[in-house]
């Protein structure tokens, strides 16, 4: 005995569209989540930065998933002072911000990676 199974595929035009508008409002909520959690290692360098506290004006979104500090200044070798803070290893405690390190983006993500992740399954998707 062959048993026949039929089936029926209907094509829905907007399944694209809304897939990828649902793409984009948590690539938003994931780079909103980054800078919000991200500021608490930042080094406060109110003489090195064009704003003082956690740098909070010198961080930029320009594009979904490019987040950028762009602190002025530069250090003697020509090298700008945001990316000398984050790749060099320094004492930031007396620098106003006791939880500040280098390398801020990573120690976000290994400190805060649930609540990064659960801001991202609010904005409507899960990872």
């Amino acid at each position: 005995m062959r048993a026949v199974i039929k089936c029926e595929f209907k094509w829905d035009p907007t399944f694209f569209g809304r897939k990828n508008r649902k793409f984009n409002e948590m690539q938003s909520a994931l780079d909103k989540s980054c800078m919000k959690y991200m500021t608490e290692y930042v080094p406060v360098a109110p003489d090195r930065y064009a704003n003082a506290g956690k740098l909070r004006e010198a961080i930029s979104n320009p594009e979904p998933g490019h987040i950028i500090y762009s602190g002025t200044g530069c250090t003697f070798s020509g090298e700008p002072i945001s990316r000398h803070a984050y790749y060099t290893p320094m004492n930031h405690l007396r620098s106003g911000n006791p939880q500040a390190t280098h390398m801020w983006f990573e120690t976000m993500k290994e400190k805060d990676m649930s609540k990064i992740l659960s801001d991202v399954r609010k904005a409507g998707g899960d990872i």
